[in-house]
């Protein structure tokens, strides 16, 4: 059975705007689209019918494949080469799905190899999956086609570094095609190099750039998806529905935690309930402060964020009984029943120190935009509206910690720049930093060892020493993901 008899479209219906972006010809097609709104299942279709496509277009040139019997796959040169490329590994396993499921009909007729991260299919089609987290990677022959999801969050030199160049003309073949697919993050790099060149009323409007455009709302092929629109619209920050729902183009400007009142969000003693998982996160310092915030859930699922230490010029381990990191962090710890001290990884020998003084150290999950992200959503709150409900808060932080409500006041956007995606800025940001750890340890729910408020300290396994300490050295000298 030849590729080119592929059915995309067996067993589906798309919505439809999903149905003109899957059989539009630009040379390189522009999704734009909410969060489960069928972006990714339209990519991987026009992905699959740019295939077929090219497979009859050389086949009527009368080309054929070239198949070297003995040689092992890796050897054997193929016909047509195209990349499925995610900003990460775990995008990439999305797209393996996507396409498994539109050949799983033509299975053992079609394919003829698989291993890895390559997949051939008859007449000499190898498609092999990518992650674009290392961008000098990205290097390989010339390229007939390409498919990248989530490419907002794909690092920008990955593009103009690596796949645009795979994908110019070749002797005797025209120039690759690309499709992307993504969920905007403000006008960043992907803005200005794919958006505003298909956008037909922009400046910068190129011709071979076709533009699609859809919201969460418009995938009508999932009622479960339309019903959820509604929760989200109330449950999330404006701003985050807005860019994940409604695919907006709008970049995050001024105040980080825009959604954070004193009147609502800080609380007394009368207030704080039984904790009953705790963590504390670690943002180191010396020049500029260094900052323990101390943060735990109760019952319903509420966050409160309950302590803190803030101090510039502290050393981490005592000298001679002297003041230190550790000797703070102990008494924080005993206090609450501290069950993990996440930290910034920046500093793996500081995590050494706390794990050799008995402290249940690890190395924080440092995804700043997923993290601020979670805290923005735990503070969001909304009064009832006609036959709305009020939505509540769900993060509180107590009056003791000054440093924590100063810094959430007054943490900021860096002003956008078309190059790069929304950072914050790095000013007077350590307990902010230090709560986000937290949040984000808390969101894990993977304790290390627990200290009980008695003041007990369980000793630490000597593996999980080894993997910790191994895992932050490598994310250092960047000999991991």
């Amino acid at each position: 059975m030849a590729a080119d008899r592929i059915n995309i479209l067996a067993g589906s219906r798309p919505h439809r705007k999903q149905g003109r972006a899957i059989v539009d010809d630009h040379r390189f097609i522009v999704i734009v689209k909410g969060t489960r709104s069928g972006g990714t299942w339209a990519g991987a279709r026009a992905f699959m019918r740019r295939i077929v496509r090219d497979i009859e277009r050389v086949h009527a040139r009368g080309e054929r494949w070239r198949y070297t019997p003995g040689a092992a796959w890796e050897d054997q040169d193929p016909l047509l080469r195209y990349w499925a490329i995610g900003p990460v590994y775990s995008q990439t396993l999305i797209q393996r799905r996507e396409i498994s499921s539109m050949l799983a009909p033509y299975w053992k007729q079609l394919v003829l190899h698989r291993a890895g991260h390559r997949v051939w299919l008859a007449g000499g089609v190898l498609i092999e999956y990518k992650s674009g987290d290392r961008p000098d990677s990205l290097v390989a022959e010339g390229l007939d086609g390409a498919w990248i999801t989530e490419a907002a969050r794909l690092k920008s030199e990955a593009w103009t570094d690596g796949i645009r160049s795979r994908l110019s003309a070749r002797p005797g073949r025209p120039g690759g095609w690309c499709i992307v697919d993504s969920t905007p993050l403000g006008r960043n790099w992907f803005f200005e190099a794919f958006a505003r060149r298909a956008l037909e009323n922009d400046a910068h409007h190129d011709p071979e750039y076709g533009y699609h455009h859809w919201t969460t709302a418009e995938n009508t092929c999932s009622p479960e998806t339309q019903a959820d629109v509604a929760k989200a619209r109330r449950q999330l920050p404006p701003r985050i529905f807005r860019r994940d729902y409604e695919a907006s183009w709008e970049a995050w400007q001024g105040q980080v935690y825009e959604e954070f009142s004193r009147s609502v969000h800080v609380v007394d003693d009368t207030r704080v309930p039984a904790l009953l998982h705790v963590v504390a996160g670690q943002d180191w310092g010396w020049s500029h402060p260094g900052a323990l915030v101390v943060a735990g859930t109760d019952a319903d699922g509420n966050v409160w964020v309950v302590d803190e230490e803030y101090a510039s010029g502290l050393l981490v381990e005592p000298v001679e009984g002297g003041d230190s990191w550790v000797s703070r962090a102990r008494a924080k710890c005993e206090r609450w029943g501290v069950a993990s001290v996440d930290c910034g990884p920046d500093r793996p020998e500081n995590i050494d120190a706390y794990v050799r003084h008995g402290l249940p150290a690890r190395g924080a999950d440092d995804a700043v935009h997923e993290g601020i992200q979670r805290i923005a959503t735990w503070m969001h709150h909304a009064s009832s509206s006609g036959d709305l409900p009020a939505v509540a808060p769900r993060l509180f932080v107590h009056e003791r910690c000054v440093n924590v409500i100063r810094e959430i006041e007054g943490y900021r956007w860096r002003p956008m720049t078309l190059a790069a995606r929304e950072e914050p800025l790095k000013v007077q940001d350590d307990a902010v930093d230090a709560m986000r750890y937290a949040c984000n340890g808390l969101a894990r729910g993977e304790p290390v060892n627990k200290i009980t408020p008695r003041g007990n300290v369980v000793a630490l396994d000597e593996s999980r020493r080894t993997r910790t300490r191994s895992r932050m050295r490598s994310r250092m000298w960047g000999g991991g993901r």
